[in-house]
């Protein structure tokens, strides 16, 4: 028989994914067909005599009811404006393992308040899209404002799941182009309530002056969660407020929500003509929001990372919270607060706590990891890493002789490549040449920190804190996580007796393994344990002796393959840690 002796691992489950979620189906109504080949005179109750159109469905569901549409083109813009109700949405869904593809090419656009959408709903509630792709809805005229998915005026309890969108696009290079591949605009004293966006993807739009995925107006309530943005020309997901898109002024502006575990990256400007070709599309913006809750995201390669103000004078960010994020290789700011100029708006207690930055500003643009804005007042920076590149520069500040900032910032970690020394800092009118001066001059960073946080491989974006990262036990000595907050891997946000600095926490779990019996010579040992380690596979005949095989971190599952031991006479094996 052959035995394993297996010692204590630690794998590594790389960054959190976006979450996929299976829904069942609805059983308490009707389940109807669509497919391309059908008749909306058809009885649309069994694949063999199916509705034709998407439309015809919506037009036709009711409570409880559930329409799955078969793989295929479907060439039309669809309005849902029949209700579900609170026992029984309305479900529109991919049939199983089939590719439903709801295209506009070729379609009028209509001249809607804010937009038109493929899918477009003004009064419908209670409703699930799910496995969709909206593609190909396009114009050259600023007359028309083409959308992926638009939501106008006070419908509630909508629901996406698992939805592509993309190739929406205004081409018109003029300042009034605008596009959007998923916009919300609440335009009611009644709001925009518990909209759930999850699991979808949104790239490759061509929005000109507005945003890839926009909630404006009067929005309250919202799970933006586990979804892919990637490579658009202007910025990502945005939170707005005050732009007047609301009858009421007082219920103008996004707020109470979360937007969790995205993934943000190749979102930029420079090549977009209607927004001047300029490095200003963030990642994730709060433009004005109140109460967003910005956590658990990866953000990469966009023109600004993550950006807490208000573009409208005598309004702010409010009470936002931007906390567990990874934010590295952006090309202006890691983090901005504060309005753009003195004629805008501002930033009020906002807290950025347990992010990492590092390396953004990669044009050398002079704003740093965070770049302070005008008028960014009774903020909190706090546990986070700043890791510079090699301009040296960690925090920045717009407009040294006017700026206005009430920030207080400590317990961080800051590195630069020309050390202590040899860092850059600029707060309110001052500059500072070292991490000391900037210390002395604001009397902020206290109990901060300048070391190398010692990251696993930022290389290749494993920003795990190693075993001996100067980060771990460093945090706030008085910090307590708020109910539901984790570190970036989803695990407690304090181990070993106090926090980390940054968005990994090294809990240094106990590992737990299951071994596969071997199969066409190959062991497969699955572990589970603390993510973002390298492990190196070890195998001996006599334990003792041992001979490594295999140096490699855990995928997703926590698997690890063998090469093939079987055919040498070693019976035992283990893993250890190795950094």
């Amino acid at each position: 028989m052959r035995g394993f002796d297996v010692r204590i691992c630690l794998v590594f489950t790389r960054f959190v994914l976006p979450i996929i979620f299976s829904f069942a189906l609805d059983v308490s109504g009707a389940t109807y067909f669509v497919a391309t080949n059908g008749a909306d005179a058809n009885p649309g109750t069994t694949t063999n005599a199916p509705w034709r159109t998407i439309q015809h469905a919506a037009n036709t569901l009711t409570p409880g009811d559930t329409a799955l549409v078969r793989g295929g083109v479907y060439n039309e813009a669809v309005t849902f404006h029949v209700s579900g109700s609170a026992a029984g949405f309305l479900t529109f869904q991919n049939y199983p393992g089939e590719n439903p593809i709801v295209d506009g090419t070729g379609l009028p656009i209509p001249q809607l308040d804010y937009a038109a959408g493929l899918f477009e709903f003004t009064n419908g509630s209670y409703i699930t899209i799910q496995g969709f792709e909206i593609r190909n809805y396009q114009t050259n005229s600023t007359s028309y404002v083409p959308a992926g998915i638009d939501i106008t005026g006070a419908p509630h309890d909508l629901t996406f799941i698992s939805n592509r969108v993309h190739n929406i696009a205004n081409l018109n290079t003029s300042s009034s182009a605008n596009a959007y591949g998923i916009a919300v605009h609440g335009t009611l004293p009644q709001a925009i309530s518990n909209l759930v966006f999850r699991s979808n993807e949104i790239y490759s739009n061509s929005t000109g002056q507005s945003e890839t995925f926009s909630l404006d107006g009067n929005c309250n309530g919202f799970d933006i969660s586990g979804n892919l943005v990637h490579d658009n020309n202007n910025i990502g997901i945005g939170f707005i407020g005050y732009e007047g898109v609301c009858s009421d002024a007082s219920q103008d502006y996004t707020r109470n929500g979360v937007c969790r575990s995205n993934i943000v990256w190749n979102i930029s400007a420079i090549n977009n003509a209607p927004e001047q070709d300029e490095y200003d599309a963030d990642g994730i913006y709060s433009d004005g929001g109140s109460n967003v809750l910005i956590e658990l995201n990866q953000i990469h390669n966009c023109d600004i990372g993550v950006e807490l103000a208000s573009e409208h004078k005598g309004h702010a960010a409010i009470a936002c919270t931007c906390r567990d994020n990874l934010i590295w290789s952006n090309y202006t700011q890691g983090i901005s607060i504060g309005g753009y100029s003195t004629s805008v708006g501002q930033t009020w207690n906002c807290t950025i706590t347990h992010n990492t930055l590092y390396h953004n500003d990669s044009t050398d643009s002079g704003d740093g990891e965070l770049y302070i804005q005008y008028n960014a007042l009774t903020n909190l920076f706090k546990d986070n890493i700043l890791d510079a590149n090699s301009q040296n520069l960690l925090i920045g500040s717009a407009g040294l002789s006017k700026s206005t900032n009430t920030t207080s910032a400590d317990w961080n970690l800051y590195f630069a490549p020309g050390g202590t020394n040899g860092s850059d800092w600029q707060w309110n009118k001052n500059t500072y040449a070292s991490f000391a001066a900037y210390k002395t001059g604001t009397t902020n960073d206290t109990h901060s920190i300048f070391a190398d946080p010692l990251f696993i491989n930022a290389t290749n974006a494993n920003f795990h804190l190693s075993t001996n990262s100067p980060a771990v036990n460093a945090g706030d000595t008085n910090f307590v996580a708020a109910s539901g907050e984790t570190d970036i891997d989803l695990q407690p946000r304090v181990a070993l007796g106090r926090t980390d600095i940054g968005a990994d926490e090294l809990n240094l779990l106990s590992a737990t393994l299951a071994i596969a019996p071997p199969a066409n010579g190959q062991v497969r040992l699955q572990l589970s344990g603390e993510p973002g380690h390298p492990f190196v596979w070890e195998q001996s005949g006599t334990l003792s002796g041992w001979l490594p095989f295999l140096t490699n971190y855990s995928d997703a599952t926590g698997l690890a393959g063998s090469t093939n031991p079987a055919t040498v006479a070693m019976r035992f094996f283990r893993a250890q840690m190795t950094q």
